[in-house]
């Protein structure tokens, strides 16, 4: 469901745009207005849209210069443009603040069909390549745990590589692999440490220094609740076993 907040001044275009985007389209869902830009601000920052519906000239603030305000928050819907001047300064504006559509004034029900169909086209699109984008960036996330265990890896390190905060980058990991980026991590980190101590070539702290724990007793208490044994039960059950 796409969700649409709608920006202008005049009531009766308003209400009749409301109403027309919910008759004509199922995919979306108005979920607030405002009758100028200032309070449209606050909207699309309380209620986070997928799309902004705005007329150009209102009063407080105008349209364009609320979609800046808008994108410098760090809010990215998408924004159509109501408008009915042909003016060339409003739409070269528009175009660099990465407007995605517009529709003239007075808003006839075949023109907004058509938008209200290119719009969740796109937007199933995108979904899409979201999708793959993110699988991509969960198994480059794998990949760099399986072969960079060692090393001080975190979700700050993964969020900054990516450009996204890390609340969002553990979501997508979860989601991706059903399980915890830090429960993850330590399993797999855990699982190689007893590869190393089954070989009988490193000591407990060297295994624990090479699996990504500088702290030897902090590393032992991971080992043992992963486990059940300690690291040094671990190594004297191998030996025994291997004498067998």
């Amino acid at each position: 469901m796409n969700k649409i907040v709608i920006v202008e001044d005049e009531y009766r275009t308003r209400i009749g745009l409301k109403n027309l985007i919910v008759k004509l389209n199922s995919n979306f869902e108005i979920i607030g207005d405002a009758e100028d830009g200032k309070e449209g601000i606050n909207i699309v920052k309380n209620l986070n849209p997928d799309i902004v519906f705005t007329d150009i000239k209102m009063p407080k603030i105008d349209g364009l210069k609320m979609i800046e305000d808008i994108q410098q928050m760090g809010l990215s819907p998408k924004f159509v443009l109501l408008t009915g001047f042909a003016d060339f300064e409003y739409a070269r504006k528009a175009l660099r603040l990465g407007v995605t559509d517009y529709i003239l004034k007075p808003v006839s029900i075949k023109k907004m069909k058509i938008l209200l169909e290119k719009l969740s086209k796109n937007n199933k699109i995108e979904e899409f390549e979201g999708e793959l984008e993110y699988s991509k960036i969960v198994t480059n996330m794998i990949q760099t745990i399986h072969s960079c265990y060692g090393q001080n890896l975190s979700l700050t390190k993964f969020s900054d590589k990516y450009n996204l905060c890390t609340e969002y980058i553990s979501s997508i990991f979860s989601r991706e692999t059903g399980e915890n980026f830090t429960i993850y991590l330590k399993n797999y980190r855990i699982e190689k440490a007893k590869e190393l101590l089954a070989n009988g070539e490193d000591k407990i702290y060297e295994v624990a220094s090479k699996v990504g724990y500088n702290d030897s007793k902090y590393f032992s208490r991971v080992f043992k609740d992963y486990t059940g044994i300690s690291a040094s039960s671990f190594i004297e059950q191998r030996k025994i076993n291997s004498k067998e």
